[in-house]
């Protein structure tokens, strides 16, 4: 393989960002909807529809919408501590 065949490092990291975004997204939707789905089975077998549809969707959308922010925070700060610093920024 030629090095000229080899995406450039900013390509990279943007193909791996959006992946990433992709996999959030993904996980954001699906997630709630399968426990949303779960809560529906629930209630029709207890009568209590919408109940616990909409008490477990909430809380796993809250849960992951949670979980992705704190990965964010967690990858800026790693991101950050990465740069260089600056001369006379401490001073």
């Amino acid at each position: 393989m030629d090095q000229r065949d080899l995406p450039k490092h900013g390509a990279r990291v943007k193909l791996h960002g959006a992946g990433d975004a992709l996999s959030a997204a993904f996980e954001m939707i699906a997630t709630p909807a399968l426990f949303a789905f779960f809560g529906l089975l629930l209630d029709r077998g207890v009568g209590t529809t919408p109940l616990f549809t909409l008490l477990f969707m909430s809380v796993v959308l809250a849960y992951v919408t949670w979980k992705v922010f704190k990965r964010y925070e967690q990858r800026m700060q790693t991101f950050e501590s990465e740069l260089p610093r600056r001369r006379g920024a401490d001073a």
